[in-house]
C-alpha cells in the first residue's frame, strides 16, 4: 500500500536527509495521492524506515479521512503537477522540498516560513526540531552540506499551484529569501538586516551570502589562498560582514586562520564589518552594525519613517532569536 508522507513529517525526512544524501530519489508522476487513508501495517512500515509519531500523511479524499491513533490525515484533492513526491522507498513517498515548503506555508508565520526557505536553500543542517543541529554548530560547518533546492526551482514550482491554500504566503517570502546561507546564525543576520520594514528588518539591500571574493593575481601572489568567501557580501562597493562566533573561535587555529582572511579582505581593498554572537542579540548593537553598514554602501535607512517599526522589529528578533522565550520574559531581560 502506498503512503504519502507530508507537512512536518516530510520537512523532518529532509533535515535529516540533508546530513546523508547518500541515497537516490525519484520523482513522482501521479495525478494526486491514494483516495484511501494507509493500514496499520503500513504505518508500521514507515515508522520502521525512522519516521517518528505523529505522522503527517496525505490522502485525496474527505472520505479516506478516518481516525488513525498517531496519524494526521490532510486532505488534498487537486491534481498534482510533476515533481511533488519524492520516493523514498518502495511505497513511500515524501513530498519534494519545493512542495513541502508549499504545505508549511499553512502552517508557519512569514516570518518562520522565509527562515524555512534559507534552510532548504542553505548549506547547513538543523536538528528534527528546527533547533541548530548537533552536527553542526551556529558558525559554519567544515563541510558545507547539499542545498534541497534553490530559488528558481520553488519559484518555479509554487507558480503553477494556482489556487492552492498558502500559495499566496509562499511566493511573498520567496521575495526575501537569499541562497548558500551557510549556519543559522549568518540566515538570522541576514533576515534582521535585510528584511522590509513592515516585517521588522532594517530593508538594507539583499547581499550575496558566502559571496567568492578573488584576489587579483599580484595580491594572489602573497596569500595562500586563491579565493576567499564572506558571510554577507555587498559586491558593489565591496562591502563584507563577518560573523564571528564565540565557540568557534574559541581556539587559536580559527582565530588565526580568521586573522589571514582579514588581511587578505583588507589587500583586496574589502571593507569587513565583524558582528558577533553578543551584538546580534543586543538590539543597541545590531542597529549600530546595520546602520554602519548601510554607510559603507551608501544605502539611506529609511526604517525609523515606518511608524509601527519598533513592534515589528520586537517580533521579529523574538521570532529569530527568542522562539521558545515567552513575551513577558523577552520583555523583561532583552539585551
Amino acid at each position: 500500500m502506498e503512503v504519502f508522507i507530508s507537512h512536518r513529517s516530510a520537512l523532518l525526512y529532509w533535515r535529516r536527509r540533508k546530513t546523508a544524501p547518500d541515497g537516490t530519489t525519484r520523482a513522482l508522476r501521479k495525478s494526486r495521492p491514494p483516495g484511501v487513508a494507509p493500514d496499520p501495517a503500513a504505518i508500521i512500515r514507515v515508522c520502521n524506515l525512522g519516521f517518528p509519531l505523529p505522522l503527517d500523511v496525505m490522502v485525496s479524499t474527505q472520505n479516506a479521512k478516518r481516525k488513525i491513533i498517531e496519524v494526521r490525515l490532510h486532505v488534498y484533492s487537486m491534481p498534482l503537477p510533476d515533481g511533488c513526491f519524492v520516493m523514498a522507498e518502495e511505497g513511500v513517498f515524501v513530498a519534494s522540498p519545493e512542495f513541502c515548503f508549499l504545505l508549511m506555508a499553512r502552517e508557519l508565520e512569514l516570518i518562520q516560513l522565509i527562515e524555512l526557505g534559507y534552510e532548504f536553500c542553505g548549506t547547513y543542517s538543523l536538528a528534527d526540531d528546527g533547533s541548530t543541529s548537533t552536527n553542526q554548530t551556529e558558525e559554519k560547518s567544515t563541510r558545507q552540506l547539499p542545498m534541497l533546492t534553490n530559488l528558481k526551482r520553488l519559484t518555479f514550482f509554487i507558480s503553477r499551484m494556482q489556487g492552492v491554500a498558502g500559495r499566496n504566503k509562499a511566493m511573498r517570502a520567496l521575495r526575501y529569501i537569499a541562497e548558500r546561507s551557510a549556519s543559522p546564525m549568518e540566515t538570522k543576520l541576514a533576515m534582521l538586516m535585510t528584511l522590509p520594514c513592515i516585517l521588522g528588518g532594517y530593508c538594507l539591500p539583499r547581499p550575496e551570502l558566502n559571496g567568492k571574493v578573488i584576489p587579483s593575481k599580484a595580491v594572489r601572489k602573497s596569500l595562500s589562498q586563491n579565493y576567499f568567501y564572506c558571510d554577507l557580501y555587498w559586491r558593489v562597493p565591496n562591502v563584507a560582514v563577518e560573523y564571528d562566533s564565540d565557540e568557534y573561535h574559541a581556539n587559536s587555529a580559527h582565530i588565526a586562520k580568521d586573522a589571514i582572511k582579514r588581511n587578505a579582505l583588507a589587500l583586496c581593498d574589502t571593507f569587513v564589518i565583524t558582528m558577533t554572537r553578543r551584538q546580534v542579540y543586543s538590539t543597541i548593537e545590531l542597529e549600530r552594525a546595520a546602520s554602519l553598514v548601510a554607510k559603507s554602501i551608501g544605502f539611506r535607512m529609511r526604517y525609523r519613517d515606518y511608524p509601527k517599526f519598533d513592534t515589528a522589529h520586537y517580533k521579529l528578533r523574538k521570532m529569530l532569536l527568542f522562539p521558545t522565550i515567552s513575551d513577558d520574559y523577552y520583555q523583561e531581560d532583552m539585551p
